[in-house]
């Protein structure tokens, strides 16, 4: 069975081919805190769950979906504003798992067989969830695919 590493080398791939994306990352969390400026934006690829129903196998998948958020020296003026750039970051990284989410759904992906579930994402945002100043979304969504596992 070799469908995680085809769909986890896929999204990678898919992902790091999207040109605001710096770098993907996958597996701990843990990985992507304290990471240098220069990896950012950065998509972070979490294997939630998996289901097998038989000749399919549902995987649960979050895209966690960040960038720095760049805090300005100058005194905040504007309460609802603020004097940082984060709700760019959101536009920017919600804009990017739009594209990312769109490639798997109708792109590349689709044509080998995977399905988005529904064809539905739900997305999160997030700020300062890590050590980083760093602001973004988590999208997740379930993609099925097909069980090639026998019972021979």
């Amino acid at each position: 069975m070799k469908n995680y590493y085809n769909l986890s080398t896929l999204l990678h791939d898919s992902i790091l081919a999207d040109p605001l994306v710096n770098r993907v990352t996958k597996g701990s969390l843990d990985k992507i805190t304290n990471a240098k400026q220069d990896m950012y934006p950065l998509c972070h690829i979490i294997f939630n769950d998996v289901a097998f129903r038989g000749n399919t196998t549902v995987y649960n998948i979050s895209l966690v979906m960040m960038s720095i958020v760049d805090i300005s020296k100058d005194d905040e003026t504007d309460i609802y504003k603020g004097n940082d750039n984060e709700d760019d970051v959101l536009n920017t990284t919600l804009t990017i798992l739009n594209r990312i989410f769109e490639r798997v759904r109708r792109g590349d992906i689709s044509d080998l067989g995977y399905e988005v579930l529904d064809d539905t994402a739900s997305c999160e945002p997030f700020v300062d969830r890590f050590t980083d100043a760093v602001a973004g979304w988590t999208m997740t969504f379930d993609v099925l695919a097909p069980n090639e596992m026998t019972i021979c």
